[in-house]
């Protein structure tokens, strides 16, 4: 890798020639960049990859939380709702009792 960095800055620092010998050396330094540079940005969309993959589960597990919870909030709200209406129906009973007892 050094090696390529020191010919890139050879090749930069020395002037353009057409001889077939530098541009083929020149070839082999602009593939060996090129490649370089695609591998660099190949990892980094490898790891935006895991990344997003990661988030993704995370918002998922934390879906799947919340569903289970509104399930749970939903089943007490139907259960203190009959509560409800059995007390209801007790206090108009009560109420209905001492109306008669008067």
């Amino acid at each position: 890798m050094q090696q390529v960095t020191d010919l890139e800055t050879e090749m930069k620092e020395r002037p353009a020639t057409k001889t077939s010998r530098s541009g083929s050396l020149a070839d082999v330094v602009v593939a060996a960049v090129a490649e370089s540079e695609a591998s660099k940005e190949l990892n980094s969309v490898k790891k935006e990859l895991e990344d997003s993959k990661a988030a993704l589960a995370k918002a998922e597990a934390d879906l799947s939380a919340l569903k289970k919870q509104a399930e749970g909030t939903s089943t007490e709200y139907d259960r203190l709702l009959t509560e409800h209406s059995k007390l209801q129906e007790k206090l108009e009973a009560g109420e209905q009792e001492s109306k008669k007892d008067l």
